[in-house]
């Protein structure tokens, strides 16, 4: 067993590893004995599923209460039907109790037991915001839902029920934050769902110290040696994970996110398993962590940053994993700091669509909140601020040094093709310059010979002819060794994948012997055209 849950919540099983919260577990388990009706609430990531697991359900048992989960998350059934599901899997319900009751029904039903003593129900709904997410699209569903659960909570028999009497039961909704206004909606049909609210905010610093030490100094049986945490490191770790909260009265506090602090501790225990994997003496001397075992904030900041690139991913196309990098490294954070943005701007901007950027949430690299009517979003926590900004450098200087390789191919191909074409100049010029010289030789000697004999005339014109024919093999062996080294250039540009360029330089090598087509470079290269290039 792992002392640390990284990002998976603590479950009973781990009640003696959850540290940090006992006043917040006392307070808690009080207001569930007490009232029939409470919500608890928090942002994503402090921890509320580990507070009723590890915190508040282990103590139920002395005030005879059972703790039974429920999730309405199987979106293929109705709610209803998943929770008749859910109770009867838990042995809660008489045998073949039919899957088509109402929710009044299945609460009476309940039944609960130990040493021949009745257990009250605490029905415990996790993550209930996922009646307003998974259900949005389904209003009808949605609302008999609600409307059974008010019937419940309000003790009001459904019209025309033999059981009148309310069922005991007490609940336990938690929900994120940014999803409480939605239970205010539901306030008219059940007036006291909001009565007895609890927030659950991040660690404070002397809890956060509580939920890094006493992990690590617990005795058990655990894949990791006992080990500690020295001053310098515990120091590194608070300063590195905290950050500034405004207060009620308006004063600010220091908190560590828990989802942070438990995935950095889970890296740092799984490096104490790998430097004792090949040690198999016990009992092991006590070992101190120290700033240098995990790298001090540079270490910090890469095991983050790694939680970071895991979730970037989790984005399997590759598009979509680069409007969301750039959503979160170029978007979420200007100067250095995390700013808010609107959920439509979102999409429309950086073209995610609304999955998207619900696994941000739901990954807790993002949280939202609404305001107005509308959805906000925010980097979870400023601890992910330094290594997404060293992320984005990386990226960045990447990107230009693509850019930059990208320009010298440019440049090398209009240089090769500008020396291509100097070089066709330049031989077509000699070409013509001697054949000019032949040519004014030729009619030089042919004028003289004319003059000696009329019959040395036809000679002369013979002469010429041979010498333009010449000059027409000279000129075409010029046009093919030019086009070679066009074909040259084409070629070279095939093998480093730029295709455009390569067919612009195929092209060219048919604009340069287009008076040959029976060329043999001519043919050859029209096939690599047809081959390669579109029409």
């Amino acid at each position: 067993m792992k002392r640390y849950p990284g990002i998976q919540s603590y479950d009973r099983d781990r009640r003696h590893l959850f540290f940090g919260r006992e006043r917040e577990t006392k307070e808690l388990f009080r207001l569930t004995v007490l009232q029939p009706i409470v919500v608890l609430f928090g942002k994503s990531g402090t921890g509320k599923t580990s507070l009723i697991q590890a915190g508040v359900t282990p103590m139920l048992h002395e005030r005879r209460l059972h703790p039974v989960f429920l999730r309405i998350n199987q979106t293929d059934k109705p709610i209803v039907q998943q929770i008749h599901a859910l109770l009867e899997q838990g042995e809660y319900l008489p045998y073949n109790t039919p899957d088509k009751l109402s929710l009044w029904d299945y609460c009476h039903r309940f039944a609960y037991s130990e040493a021949g003593e009745s257990f009250t129900p605490l029905y415990v709904f996790d993550q209930f915001e996922e009646l307003f997410t998974l259900y949005a699209d389904r209003p009808e569903e949605q609302k008999q839902f609600i409307d059974q659960l008010a019937q419940v909570m309000n003790g009001t028999a459904p019209e025309g029920h033999r059981r009148s009497t309310p069922p005991k039961a007490h609940f336990l909704i938690s929900i994120r934050s940014d999803y409480l206004y939605l239970l205010d909606r539901l306030s008219d049909q059940i007036p006291a769902i909001l009565s007895t609210r609890y927030e659950l905010s991040d660690l404070t610093i002397d809890n956060a110290r509580q939920a890094i030490e006493q992990p690590a100094l617990a005795q058990g049986s655990f894949d990791s040696p006992t080990f500690s945490y020295s001053l310098d490191a515990l120091q590194n770790i608070m300063t590195e994970l905290s950050q500034e909260q405004q207060t009620n009265i308006h004063t600010q506090s220091r908190e560590v996110g828990g989802f942070q602090l438990q995935l950095l501790c889970q890296r740092i225990e799984e490096k104490i398993i790998a430097s004792h994997a090949d040690k198999t003496h016990e009992p092991y001397p006590i070992i101190t962590v120290t700033t240098d075992f995990y790298g001090g904030t540079p270490g910090i900041r890469q095991i983050i940053g790694e939680f970071y690139n895991s979730v970037l991913q989790k984005y399997t196309n590759a598009n979509t994993r680069r409007h969301v990098q750039q959503l979160i490294e170029e978007g979420l954070i200007s100067n250095g700091r995390r700013i808010i943005l609107e959920q439509e701007y979102l999409k429309q901007t950086y073209q995610l669509t609304q999955a998207d950027i619900d696994q941000l949430t739901n990954e807790r690299l993002c949280r939202k909140e609404a305001s107005s009517n509308m959805w906000y979003y925010e980097i979870s926590h400023d601890t992910l601020l330094k290594p997404i900004i060293s992320t984005y450098e990386l990226r960045r200087d990447a990107e230009e040094k693509m850019r930059l390789a990208e320009e010298k191919a440019e440049a090398y191909r209009k240089a090769a093709e500008a020396q291509a074409q100097a070089e066709k100049d330049r031989q077509l010029r000699i070409v013509a310059e001697q054949a000019k010289r032949r040519a004014n030789i030729f009619t030089t000697i042919a004028v003289i010979v004319a003059l000696l004999a009329v019959g040395a005339g036809w000679f002369a014109y013979v002469k010429q002819q041979e010498s333009e024919q010449t000059l027409k093999d000279l000129i075409k062996t010029q046009r093919q060794a030019v086009a070679a080294k066009i074909y040259a250039v084409a070629k070279n540009y095939d093998e480093l994948g730029q295709n455009d360029y390569a067919c612009q330089n195929y092209q060219k090598v048919l604009d340069t012997l287009r008076q040959y087509p029976q060329d043999s470079l001519y043919l050859s290269t029209k096939k690599e055209m047809q081959k390669q290039c579109k029409p």
